[in-house]
């Protein structure tokens, strides 16, 4: 017959390892950092690129675009002389839906919501 015995470290350790799960938890919740409403506070303090001052840096900061779609958002700038709304930028080669979608948060036209 088996010893009893034989499986209650391995029980000890559950128990353990639960309580240090149940602690960590609690301690994300009691300082903030479980909170999801904390998101749209920071999310707010992001600096929007103004798209007719831009330089090719700036733009290259925007998520999806490198140095090569940079170039073309400038070179459509100048063609254009100037976006008359960020959605202009659509017409950029390389810019489609997509990356509109993940860029329109970040863009600004002087200031503006354009």
């Amino acid at each position: 017959m088996k010893d009893k015995t034989s499986s209650r470290p391995a029980l000890w350790v559950c128990a353990g390892l639960t309580a240090l799960f149940a602690a960590l938890c609690l301690l994300s919740v009691v300082t903030g950092s479980a909170r999801p409403e904390t998101l749209p506070a920071a999310v707010e303090t992001v600096r929007r690129i103004d798209l007719n001052t831009a330089t090719a840096e700036e733009l290259c900061a925007l998520p999806g675009i490198g140095e090569a779609l940079s170039e073309r958002i400038l070179e459509r700038r100048e063609e254009l002389g100037g976006f008359s709304s960020t959605e202009d930028v659509l017409s950029v080669r390389g810019i489609g839906e997509t990356t509109w979608a993940n860029i329109a948060p970040y863009v600004t036209l002087g200031g503006t919501d354009s």
